[in-house]
């Protein structure tokens, strides 16, 4: 049984979803840094690894990952010409 805000209110999952949906930038993975940057500090993700490698938590197993790696919202990404 979980026991986060995310699993267990679908409300604020889809309010958080919809405010990281306005991160931009110019390719995927600078979005994903920027959404990284917006919802954890450096110094907690340093005992993460997305599948635990080298005896770290992983990061793929938690809640979070959906609303970061999830197909739930579109991610702008801008060209510049």
């Amino acid at each position: 049984m979980s026991h986060d805000k995310i699993s267990d209110d679908q409300d604020f999952k889809n309010q958080l979803v919809a405010e990281l949906s306005y991160i931009g930038g110019k390719n995927v993975k600078l979005v994903v840094k920027r959404i990284m940057s917006k919802l954890f500090c450096d110094n907690l993700l340093s005992s993460y690894s997305y599948t635990g490698k080298k005896g770290k938590d992983k990061f793929s197993t938690l809640s979070v990952c959906s609303v970061v790696f999830g197909k739930n919202y579109y991610i702008q990404i801008y060209y510049y010409i």
